[in-house]
């Protein structure tokens, strides 16, 4: 007896490119103009609570290059199959974060720094900064294409 059993594919949904970039460009300038305004804020108050918040306004200087070349293919990914739900390119701003450490671990030994140092801080910090970035772009692209 031939059974056939049915497949289920994911709904595959069109990606609106343009929304896409200027959502990837868009989420760490937001969130690095919010960090500079919290260490404006905080600062005078708290030098503790203005260096926090400076993480924010250095994260892009050490974070851009995993932000492209894991984070945007993964972001995809997921906008394609699974829709725009910030909460979830949050978890994968976080997984593709994780994702990167073999490439920040040779990339700081080829710039002669001690990799497992630099990776232990740059990694760490955007175990923090990468779900908020992602969950930015999750916003910034529901906002641009209406979905």
């Amino acid at each position: 007896m031939t059974e056939t059993t049915a497949y289920t594919e994911f709904p595959k949904r069109q990606i609106n490119w343009i929304a896409f970039v200027g959502a990837l460009i868009f989420a760490p300038v937001f969130i690095q103009l919010i960090g500079l305004a919290l260490t404006v804020v905080a600062a005078p108050v708290d030098a503790s609570a203005g260096a926090s918040a400076l993480v924010l306004v250095l994260a892009p200087f050490f974070g851009l290059k995993t932000y492209l070349l894991f984070g945007a293919p993964l972001f995809a990914l997921y906008l394609k199959f699974c829709g725009s739900n910030p909460w979830g390119l949050a978890a994968v701003g976080f997984v593709a974060n994780l994702i990167s450490i073999p490439l920040v671990y040779f990339d700081a030994e080829l710039a002669g720094n001690d990799g497992v140092h630099f990776v232990r801080n740059v990694v760490g910090l955007g175990c923090f900064v990468a779900p908020i970035w992602a969950f930015t772009f999750g916003c910034f692209y529901r906002g641009f294409t209406h979905d």
